[in-house]
């Protein structure tokens, strides 16, 4: 596209249209270096189907109405995000009446095409969008997107925002309980996402859990049923510290060790569901025998 990474003197514009405020762009970023002459504006729409010619009528319109808000060249940027099944998107709006015509042309941006850039970590940001780049996404392309966001040199709230918005994408083409499974170790990103947060009060109005932590845990418990024996077990443990440190601390190098060593799945499960009735790692993993409940 030309801009690989926004400028510094790059900053995003309010996308509320003066007197039509019924009409909003998706994002407007504006380019506004010192020297004022050259400053200029990218206006991006987000679609996952090709527009129809309505839909190019509300871009071009709003293009116009945003050149002239802003004072500056406005260059339309439509980013599709999903091919699907359809081979056509426009990158153009084209009238003909009794022989005269009118081309509105703009840039389109298909990231499917941008796959094996993602995948490189040459556009590292843009792997929330993986699940998106195949027909049928399988799990591998969450995660793929995963380890490109964690294992990318990039700061922690932006790896937040990040892992947020892949699940946000995931739930648009893969159950829930997969995302949630494949998301285990960023349990609490995903909890300032609506629809997650939606899908836990529903589990706690009906008695599965008590608590959004624990609400969490029977929630991945069925995703943690997909892996092998191993992943399973491996998913279980990660999984009952991370609901569980909160209320009992990190736990000591002899209760992790105690925990590694357990290969009872359903043992687990039972006390990362219940684990508001134990106070101490102890009484969780004891030395000797079952858990006793707190």
């Amino acid at each position: 596209m030309g801009v690989a990474n926004p400028p510094s003197h790059a900053h995003f514009e309010d996308v509320t249209l003066n007197q039509i405020a019924e009409h909003r762009a998706d994002q407007v970023l504006v380019y506004d270096p010192p020297d004022v002459p050259s400053r200029g504006a990218h206006y991006f729409e987000y679609a996952v189907a090709p527009a129809d010619r309505e839909t190019l009528l509300g871009w071009i319109y709003k293009r116009c109405c945003l050149e002239k808000q802003l004072g500056c060249p406005v260059v339309l940027i439509a980013v599709y995000l999903w091919q699907g099944r359809r081979r056509t998107f426009p990158d153009r709006m084209f009238t003909e009446v009794l022989g005269a015509t009118d081309d509105m042309g703009f840039t389109k941006l298909e990231i499917w095409k941008l796959r094996d850039r993602i995948l490189s970590g040459e556009l590292r940001e843009l792997a929330p969008f993986l699940v998106l780049c195949e027909e049928d996404p399988p799990e591998q392309s969450l995660v793929a997107a995963r380890e490109l966001i964690i294992q990318g040199d990039l700061p922690a709230p932006t790896k937040s925002l990040l892992i947020g918005a892949t699940a946000a994408v995931a739930l648009r083409r893969l159950p829930l309980e997969l995302v949630m499974s494949v998301l285990s170790r960023e349990v609490s990103m995903l909890k300032e996402i609506p629809l997650i947060q939606e899908w836990l009060r529903e589990r706690e109005e009906i008695g599965v859990a008590k608590g959004l932590d624990q609400g969490i845990a029977i929630g991945l418990n069925k995703g943690i049923v997909l892996g092998r024996d191993e992943g399973r077990l491996e998913a279980a443990r990660m999984i009952l510290i991370e609901v569980a440190e909160p209320r009992l601390g990190v736990p000591s190098p002899q209760i992790a060790s105690r925990i590694a060593e357990c290969t009872d799945l359903q043992r687990l499960v039972r006390v990362t569901t219940e684990i508001s009735q134990f106070e101490t790692w102890d009484e969780v993993f004891p030395e000797n025998g079952e858990p006793s409940s707190g």
